[in-house]
């Protein structure tokens, strides 16, 4: 019983950061698809899909919450990574 509770939690999470990353790109006004760049594969909306869905099952308060977390997630890990890489490259100098 607890672990079904637990398991629609989860997934009611997952499904509110999954809707905050895509109420993102609608309001950025595209969805990037996912396209082949030489040997690469550039992943587009899907990046953002993901790390939307993790960030909602991190951020389990609320569903509320979670879509939240989504929706600014990817500005707060770009800053976060800018942030790490500049002291990366200040220690270096």
């Amino acid at each position: 019983m607890l672990h079904t509770v637990l398991a629609s939690k989860t997934l009611i999470f997952a499904l509110a950061g999954a809707a905050g990353a895509i109420a993102r790109a609608c309001i950025s006004g595209f969805i990037e698809l996912p396209k082949r760049k030489g040997h690469k594969i550039a992943l587009g909306f899907l990046s953002d899909l993901v790390l939307g869905i993790i960030l909602g099952i991190i951020v389990d308060q609320s569903p509320i919450i979670a879509f939240s977390a989504a929706f600014a997630g990817r500005q707060a890990v770009e800053d976060i990574v800018r942030q790490f890489l500049s002291k990366k490259v200040e220690g270096n100098e």
